[in-house]
């Protein structure tokens, strides 16, 4: 039976979206041992390097998180951090070619396991996700 009012709906949508996000992680965890949040930065830093500041605000965490995060990545040599030549304050994080190509593995997973959960639906189907997700969701910018 279907939700009757639309706080169950957006219940329901909650729902559906955050086992969808758990399926993802779950599914595409490999052996680098990669935590969600590393890997969220990592995909940020993709093609473009950015300062602790500007990672803090883009993934919504403290400055001290972002250094956390980091700390282990550069250990890994996913990412390297450079102070700022101008202002020694100023510290850039950039993604290494190890961490593009265990990035890239990764999207290449959760690709994988979006074709396998979204297979009984037409090409169709799928367009129309996306086009209502991207009216939905919030804006860029």
């Amino acid at each position: 039976m279907p939700p009757a009012t639309r706080d169950a709906w957006l219940q329901e949508l909650d729902q559906l979206l955050n086992r969808l996000s758990c399926r993802l992680r779950r599914g595409s965890r490999d052996d680098s041992g990669l935590t969600f949040a590393q890997f969220h930065l990592l995909r940020r830093l993709e093609g473009k390097a950015a300062t602790v500041s500007e990672l803090a605000d883009d993934l919504g965490v403290s400055l001290s998180s972002v250094t956390g995060l980091t700390d282990r990545l550069v250990k890994c040599e996913l990412v390297t951090r450079e102070r700022g030549r101008g202002d020694r304050r100023v510290v850039h994080v950039a993604i290494t070619r190890r961490g593009t190509e265990l990035l890239t593995r990764i999207q290449i997973r959760r690709r994988e396991l979006l074709a396998e959960y979204f297979k009984e639906l037409t090409d169709t189907e799928v367009q129309e996700t996306i086009r209502l997700l991207r009216t939905a969701g919030p804006r860029e910018g």
